[in-house]
């Protein structure tokens, strides 16, 4: 099991915070399973190698926004680096974003 998101930057940063209540991971299939008395995990089929910026991608889209876990995260990542990284992510990955208009 590899550990995704926030449950590996709060991991490989070493971070003081409170648990999570749904820790990420890589599985077989797409599950949530218990994990422990108050916390649950969530499979997702994919891994990701260890790069900050994917993880912390893959903790918004999956997580969501977590500021208690986003600040000490963005205390330690250089902001050049996150908007090179964001630069180059596609554009329109959610289908939802397809049929809006380019100006308003």
């Amino acid at each position: 099991m590899q550990w995704l998101g926030y449950s590996y930057l709060i991991r490989s940063l070493e971070f003081k915070v409170p648990d999570l209540s749904l820790e990420l991971a890589t599985g077989k299939k797409q599950e949530i399973k218990p994990y422990g008395s108050k916390t649950q995990v969530k499979f997702l089929p994919k891994e990701i190698k260890a790069d900050l910026y994917l993880h912390l991608e893959t903790a918004i889209n999956h997580q969501g926004i977590r500021l208690i876990y986003l600040v000490p995260i963005f205390n330690q990542i250089k902001s050049i680096e996150l908007t090179q990284f964001i630069k180059q992510r596609p554009k329109e990955k959610h289908p939802k974003f397809k049929n809006m208009p380019k100006k308003i």
